[in-house]
């Protein structure tokens, strides 16, 4: 089934998303959500962003002594775009908006991430603090460049150019196929150059680069000459096209 494909740049909560309140809001310290649900699907290379609210209802100041995230491409800052770190001071009977971002370009499929930030009041240290996000990444390509300029060659018979799928965008094992090509377009592998390959069975793995190569002739001018098209069988696959565009004028 094809889900419909949404670039949450700037996530807004609570828009499609779950809050399940899990912790105890009897604690005179609280993280809320306990949990946030991210409903909508994400594409690769967003950066998803969950706002949480930590209340500190005793009369004392609450001190972070330390934050812990359950992945690198977790970060975690105050609502103003102040890091959240160690010495961190939440006075008594007052609240921070605390924002986390998660960048999304390395995973796919059904995902969780997690942050845990240790806390004192008057020295003595508090239950941690957990809060945790759940999210949908959809499985796709990331490619560089994402419009690809094909170059004149000096005799003016052709123009070329390479593209490059960046790592980690597809499951590992998952193959990609170029379903459509419109235009007088032609690719294949930069390594092995051995052979060019039948436009219509060039099927690859993630993590290569091709040749993009257009036969020029008179009729050719600078701009759109066409666009090449990935698919994948894969479940909840996006089609992912590069446009082809000359950059100089052929006469």
């Amino acid at each position: 089934m094809v889900k419909k494909c949404v670039f949450l740049l700037a996530l807004a909560i609570p828009a499609g998303v779950i809050a399940r309140y899990l912790q105890n809001d009897d604690s005179p310290v609280v993280l809320s959500p306990h949990t946030l649900v991210i409903e909508e699907p994400s594409c690769e290379r967003d950066v998803l962003k969950a706002e949480f609210k930590l209340r500190n209802t005793s009369d004392n100041e609450l001190r972070i002594s330390g934050i812990n995230t359950s992945c690198g491409c977790l970060s975690v800052v105050t609502k103003g775009g102040e890091s959240l770190q160690e010495g961190t001071v939440v006075p008594g009977g007052s609240n921070i908006d605390i924002e986390v971002a998660i960048d999304t370009s390395t995973s796919s499929g059904q995902l969780g991430q997690s942050f845990f930030i240790d806390a004192e009041i008057k020295g003595d240290p508090i239950d941690p603090l957990v809060g945790n996000v759940e999210y949908f990444v959809l499985p796709g390509l990331r490619l560089d460049p994402a419009v690809l300029e094909v170059k004149p060659s000096p005799d003016g018979t052709q123009a070329t150019g390479v593209v490059s799928i960046l790592d980690g965008f597809v499951d590992p094992g998952v193959e990609v196929t170029v379903a459509n090509i419109s235009g007088p377009i032609e690719i294949w592998p930069v390594k092995p150059q051995n052979k060019t390959l039948i436009v219509e069975e060039l099927r690859f793995s993630v993590r290569q680069s091709f040749k993009v190569s257009v036969p020029l002739n008179a009729e050719h001018r600078e701009g759109a000459v066409g666009m090449i098209i990935f698919e994948s069988d894969h479940e909840n696959w996006q089609s992912v096209t590069l446009p082809v565009i000359l950059n100089s004028d052929v006469r």
